[in-house]
């Protein structure tokens, strides 16, 4: 079973502690961050009375930043704080959808974990039938497994086809990008995708003439970002450290170690 690094705040309340917020971490950081990550205690990260359980956690945290508050906050009683901390968790996922289930192509009958790991039918159209991958129950949309109790997913996009993700943080369906996306995105209108709004803010720079990855069509916009300009078989392809398996051409890909390199 895969573990996935997750960022959890929490509560305590009679001495115990209370989950608040648990969203999956980035899932391509080194194993020696991931480490040193779950190895720090939990720190206090705001003050219990601004925190807001309909808001994401960067929204809370701008939320707080932007409050009048006691600069002293940190040695409040505990109970009065919301922490902060990271812990590996057992998760049954793919690289791009952190997710208990796999869902059905409706043209092939094979399960995939999400439409970027799909088969290799054109026309990526999806059963309502999932499977759960702890017990392989095969059932329809439903976010606990009907067999073992499982939780599956606990959101969905009906635009994306078939998206499922264990996430608590509100997720929108760009109409731009049509990708969904944590609220606290933003598209670019010039880079044609959208960015974290700490990237977009603080480092994004804008691409006139766009090198974009063949597989998801994200724009290499970092000097540091990884690509690869590799042969599909038909076409040369620029390809971001994505994890996809196919270009939009169809043509299956083996990334090569060694190919990759920084945008010149």
């Amino acid at each position: 079973m895969k573990q996935v690094l997750h960022k959890i705040w929490y509560q305590i309340c009679d001495n115990q502690e209370q989950l608040l917020k648990q969203v999956p971490a980035t899932l391509n950081l080194p194993q020696n961050e991931i480490n040193h990550l779950t190895s720090q205690p939990a720190r206090p990260i705001m003050i219990k009375t601004i925190f807001s359980k309909q808001l994401s956690i960067h929204e809370n945290l701008m939320r707080f930043r932007s409050t009048p508050h006691n600069l002293n906050w940190p040695t409040l009683n505990p109970s009065q704080l919301i922490f902060e901390k990271y812990q590996l968790i057992p998760v049954h996922a793919c690289s791009h959808r952190v997710s208990n289930c796999q869902v059905q192509c409706q043209e092939c009958q094979q399960f995939v974990p999400c439409p970027e790991c799909a088969c290799s039918c054109s026309a990526l159209v999806f059963n309502n039938v999932i499977k759960c991958l702890k017990c392989e129950q095969v059932q329809g949309l439903n976010q606990t497994c009907i067999k073992c109790s499982q939780p599956l997913f606990d959101s969905s996009c009906d635009f994306c086809g078939c998206w499922f993700a264990l996430n608590n943080e509100p997720q929108v369906h760009c109409q731009k990008c049509m990708k969904c996306h944590s609220i606290s995105h933003r598209f670019c209108t010039k880079c044609k995708s959208c960015f974290q709004e700490k990237e977009f803010v603080e480092t994004h720079r804008h691409v006139e003439t766009a090198v974009r990855c063949d597989c998801c069509k994200s724009v290499v916009v970092s000097d540091s970002m990884k690509f690869a300009k590799i042969e599909c078989g038909c076409h040369i392809c620029f390809i971001c450290a994505c994890m996809h398996r196919k270009c939009t051409h169809g043509n299956g890909l083996e990334i090569v170690e060694g190919v990759w390199g920084g945008l010149k």
